[in-house]
């Protein structure tokens, strides 16, 4: 999946269009069945990730000098 995030989704079907066009063009063969997505927790899906990763990866090693 392909997700593209930002104002991009809110452009209209015009732009979206393009993408699509220019992801047909540009991608190998086998990838080409893939478009590209608004994300799924829209705007605030970058804040939301970076956020999920505090709890996923550790900022430091514990017990590391900091």
């Amino acid at each position: 999946r392909v997700v593209v995030g930002g104002g991009v989704p809110r452009i209209g079907p015009l732009y979206g269009d393009a993408l699509r066009e220019a992801f047909a063009a540009e991608l190998m063969g086998p990838l080409r069945g893939l478009v590209p997505r608004a994300p799924l927790f829209g705007h605030d899906a970058a804040v939301l990730g970076a956020a999920a990763l505090t709890h996923t990866l550790p900022l430091h090693r514990p017990g590391a000098l900091r």
